[in-house]
């Protein structure tokens, strides 16, 4: 059964962490069952070795808030390249998430992400190298969540 949720703000959620936690699969398979998700908060929580690859299945998500998650065991610690299917996404928030690797990896060039007008990255000490400029947009950022 789908559920015509719009907006799910689970701050400070801990996943894989403890007896009574819900798993992060979990977590993925009901978010997945929500297809009207437009903004997602779920900074300050503990998500587990990796961001889901099937959070690119949420093609209505304008808004991904994952800002000072920790996460371990992924020495990599990217966003995956799954998510470049996020074609509604217009707002990203992930400052202080221990994300690292290149800049130039990150999935916003070319058609990835067409909608993005707000990405922050602050705080990631470990992320190297220089953003793709020539592949983000000029966008009227007053119409960025109206």
């Amino acid at each position: 059964m789908d559920c015509a949720l719009s907006v799910l703000d689970v701050q400070g959620l801990s996943v894989n962490n403890g007896a009574d936690a819900s798993t992060l699969s979990d977590l993925t398979a009901a978010l997945l069952q929500l297809p009207d998700l437009q903004v997602l908060n779920i900074s300050y929580s503990m998500l587990g070795s990796s961001l889901p690859n099937a959070w690119s299945g949420l093609q209505k998500l304008r808004v991904l808030d994952i800002s000072r998650t920790q996460m371990w065991g992924n020495p990599t610690r990217s966003l995956p390249a799954q998510w470049c299917n996020m074609t509604s996404l217009q707002v990203l928030r992930a400052e202080e998430t221990g994300l690292g690797g290149s800049l130039d990896s990150l999935p916003l060039s070319g058609a990835c992400m067409p909608s993005l007008r707000v990405l922050l990255l602050g705080g990631n000490r470990d992320l190297a190298g220089s953003l793709p400029l020539g592949a983000l947009r000029t966008a009227d950022l007053a119409t960025c969540c109206a």
